[in-house]
Order: C-alpha cells, then structure tokens, then sequence
C-alpha cells in the first residue's frame, strides 16, 4: 500500500513538472519570436509552430501569441482572412489598461 501511494505521489510530482516546464518554455519561445520579428519574420512563424496547443494559452501569452502571429505573417505577406486573431490581443490589453 505504501508503495503505492508513493508511486502515484511521484507520477503527480513529474506531471506537475512537466506542465511548468511547458510553460516557460512557451515565456521563451515568445520571448524569441518578438526579438526576431522584424529582421526574420519567417524564423519568427517556425518559432511560433513550436508552441503546442497555441489555442489551450491564457492571457498574455494568448495575447502575444496572437500578436506576433499576425505580425509575422503580415511580414511575410500573407493575408489574414480575418481580424479576429489580432481581436485577441486588442481585447486582452483593453481589459488590462
């Protein structure tokens, strides 16, 4: 029983760890991206599809991945085929002031 207890305490501890992790990993790669942004705007999309799951980001993560997104592309010249990506991060900064 004990070593039970202690094994499902352990599998929660590295899945704790995994999901910080992924976190700051996600702060670095949008860190990365907004300093390559407007000398390599094709290095910045790369950067970007590194990030998974894009659509589970909260926040300002949301905000500055929705941001750097559009710029980048716009760079690069492609079109967006709407605004709502870029919606995302004029509401979040409204909300914040």
């Amino acid at each position: 029983m004990k070593n039970r207890q202690t094994t499902i305490l352990y599998v929660l501890l590295c899945c704790a760890c995994l999901f910080s992790c992924q976190r700051d990993n996600t702060t670095k790669l949008l860190e990365l991206a907004e300093a390559q942004i407007w000398e390599n705007p094709d290095s910045t999309l790369q950067i970007l599809e590194q990030i998974s799951s894009p659509e589970k980001l909260k926040g300002k993560e949301q905000a500055d991945y929705a941001l750097l997104l559009t710029q980048a592309k716009y760079r690069y010249n492609i079109l967006a085929p709407s605004d709502s990506l870029i919606n995302i991060t004029i509401d979040y900064y409204k909300k914040k002031g």
